[in-house]
């Protein structure tokens, strides 16, 4: 799967270092760390085998992963970006811990990787004249999103907290970032913090499903 994201995003115009494509013979972490620093972006393809079930914290399973996640995520958030994307819906099996990507792959593969390419400086296979028309702010806003579903996903929901908040100050009406935040507090047993964070999600998007079904399995725990 992590082959066919390659192979999708090279034929939609980007150059992509892939370690089963270009590390050659030596030692693999001295070359994922110069491909990462010579990067604009690093993505995490995760799915159900890639998640590890430690209790309640999450962490990256592959030893490689999580030296290379350690290696992206001290880039300078300005000039690098990390992009979990999901190739399945991988969950943990209790719906409040389940954290909605930027990107998922597992529901229209093409459409998906159309977007994450367009977004990335690429092209859409379906549609050419597609551009990425998202201003700076919001641009800086997805960044800070996706940076804290990383930091989420390799067990760091406090530091997701911080980015969220980051993200929610540049864009307040944010119901995704609201319902993240509500997310990472329920993980961390704030269960009335999370539910406030619910609360804002549906206050801007009273539609929002799952903000709703998180919120009740709070109120009913």
């Amino acid at each position: 799967m992590v082959r066919k994201v390659y192979d999708g995003l090279v034929k939609r115009g980007l150059n992509v270092w892939f370690d089963k494509e270009h590390s050659g013979p030596g030692k693999w972490k001295p070359q994922i760390e110069r491909a990462i620093r010579r990067s604009r972006y690093f993505i995490i393809c995760l799915s159900n085998a890639a998640i590890k079930k430690t209790g309640d914290i999450p962490g990256f399973q592959d030893h490689e992963l999580n030296e290379a996640y350690n290696i992206a995520k001290d880039q300078p958030e300005q000039e690098f970006t990390i992009i979990p994307v999901r190739l399945e819906d991988c969950h943990r099996g209790d719906h409040r811990l389940t954290l909605f990507q930027q990107y998922d792959l597992f529901d229209g593969f093409d459409e998906g990787l159309d977007k994450l390419a367009v977004n990335m400086g690429g092209v859409s296979l379906s549609d050419s004249m597609e551009k990425d028309e998202r201003t700076e702010i919001e641009k800086l806003v997805d960044n800070l999103m996706a940076q804290a579903a990383a930091e989420y996903y390799g067990g760091k929901p406090e530091q997701s907290i911080v980015l969220l908040d980051s993200a929610l100050v540049l864009f307040h009406t944010n119901a995704e970032a609201w319902y993240n935040k509500g997310v990472a507090l329920g993980q961390l047993g704030k269960d009335e913090e999370a539910i406030a964070a619910y609360d804002k999600a549906i206050k801007i998007n009273p539609d929002y499903a799952e903000a709703w079904s998180n919120k009740g399995l709070l109120l009913n725990g």
